[in-house]
């Protein structure tokens, strides 16, 4: 079953480098001559979004080591009770799995095996853990992904309107390719932009009790919400 599970999720992220390659290809292909004849720096900037987009994209894909294993494995049998050196805000709960006591905020994911500070989500789409130490290159793919799809976006719809739709037919594919995809990556960053606002990750948001406040930093909701959650952490 694992294997299963793995050999599933590794053709879920070759699936990812696909989709986000397509748009590109397309371009290049059919509709950047277009515009390189127009203005050079257009193919050129596209390429360059287009690589932060990639390179933020396998960035949230290399595997973390997470939180250290089996090193609080003595305090275990001693007792149930939390330590009393761990027995801080910033302690929350015994990983069994793991052997650690875990920081606050941090979760223990079944797919690695591991616990991760800050932990997110699990994201089948790039087969890893989004968490404290990758989630800056997350929320950039997802800001970067945007900008390029929108771009090539209007780039192929524009190609179609200056050349007539029988002479852009790469630019037609890569509209439509584009406009299928597109919104679900909006709505993503637009998600975990409301998420940042509030302070809190997609699993403490599904995670909400009625007891429990969402705002779990002490920071004021906003601009500096978004900051510590995106790239400090907390």
């Amino acid at each position: 079953m694992w294997r299963m599970h793995a050999l599933a999720t590794r053709h879920a992220l070759a699936g990812t480098c696909a989709l986000a390659l397509a748009p590109l290809v397309g371009f290049l292909v059919g509709i950047a001559h277009t515009y390189w004849e127009i203005s050079r720096s257009i193919p050129i900037i596209t390429l360059y979004l287009w690589s932060l987009t990639f390179y933020s994209l396998i960035k949230s894909a290399i595997p973390c080591r997470g939180i250290p294993r089996d090193i609080h494995i003595i305090d275990i049998k001693d007792s149930k009770e939390i330590p009393l050196v761990y027995n801080t805000c910033n302690f929350s709960k015994y990983c069994h799995t793991c052997n650690v006591w875990r920081p606050h905020r941090a979760a223990h994911c079944s797919k690695c095996n591991c616990c991760f500070p800050q932990c997110d989500h699990h994201c089948p789409w790039l087969n890893n853990c989004i968490h404290y130490q990758n989630y800056r290159y997350f929320i950039t793919f997802l800001l970067m992904g945007n900008s390029t799809m929108l771009l090539l976006m209007v780039l192929s719809f524009l190609k179609i309107h200056l050349d007539g739709i029988h002479s852009s037919k790469w630019a037609l594919a890569n509209g439509i390719l584009i406009s299928l995809t597109w919104p679900y990556m909006a709505l993503l960053l637009g998600f975990h932009i409301w998420l940042g606002e509030k302070g809190i990750t997609t699993r403490e948001f599904f995670a909400k009790s009625p007891k429990r406040s969402w705002c779990l930093t002490d920071a004021d909701h906003g601009l500096q919400n978004i900051s510590m959650q995106w790239f400090h952490g907390n």
